[in-house]
């Protein structure tokens, strides 16, 4: 017979299931009562059994502790984006088709000259490429609509330049990205290329998806002086 997971597993796959809990966690300012008590009826669900709260506390303090020692000290967040560069290329396309159509993407990216914005990425269960939107428009032409999964016009993509420290620390891509959500701002694709992190974004978020990545950088750089 298989056994159930303990309550301290069952409170590590719910804190983990709530990103901003585990950002107020790294800050310290979490009410753990408040915490245990709002995650209390899942754990018994998920255990099976009626659970006291000072039981469901202890283990959500003990699923804390551990997932804690996991993540990286917030210093080493803010060094890695440190003095980080910022670019925007606007006027780009989101095109995804199906994968059978991916030999005819690649044949006419080979004939593509002085691309300003080209990325093309292969998935399971299709092949999309962010390119300007001319470039984007000439592909399209070369596949069969039926076989055309999406088609997005009116797209910039973000690019962030990291220091060397960008490519080695977890986490870094996911708080910029919770920074962009928690305002609302939809990510179409996100992209990386060795120090640059990319966000394709509708045109119409572009100017609220910059103000929210400089506030967030000149925050780092103030609390490194």
């Amino acid at each position: 017979m298989r056994r159930k997971p303990s309550l301290v597993k069952i409170a590590q796959r719910l804190i983990l299931s709530m990103p901003y809990i585990i950002e107020a966690m790294k800050l310290n300012i979490v009410n753990y009562s408040s915490l245990a008590r709002l995650l209390k009826e899942d754990m018994e669900r998920l255990s099976g059994r009626k659970l006291g709260e000072g039981s469901v506390k202890i283990a959500v303090l003990r699923a804390v502790k551990s997932l804690l020692e996991e993540y990286p000290p917030p210093e080493r967040l803010s060094r890695a984006l440190r003095g980080s560069e910022l670019r925007v290329v606007e006027g780009l396309s989101v095109l995804s088709v199906a994968m059978h159509e991916g030999d005819k993407l690649l044949e006419g990216l080979s004939q593509v000259e002085k691309a300003k914005f080209v990325q093309f990425i292969q998935g399971f269960s299709a092949f999309t490429v962010v390119a300007e939107e001319s470039v984007a428009s000439e592909l399209l032409s070369r596949v069969s609509s039926r076989n055309v999964l999406q088609y997005l016009r009116e797209q910039a993509a973000i690019i962030l330049t990291g220091p060397p420290d960008i490519l080695v620390t977890p986490g870094v891509v996911s708080h910029l990205a919770m920074s962009l959500s928690s305002r609302g701002i939809n990510l179409t694709e996100v992209l990386s290329s060795y120090r640059d992190v990319i966000f394709v974004v509708s045109r119409s978020d572009v100017g609220r998806a910059v103000e929210v990545i400089r506030n967030l950088l000149e925050v780092l750089e103030r609390s490194a002086s």
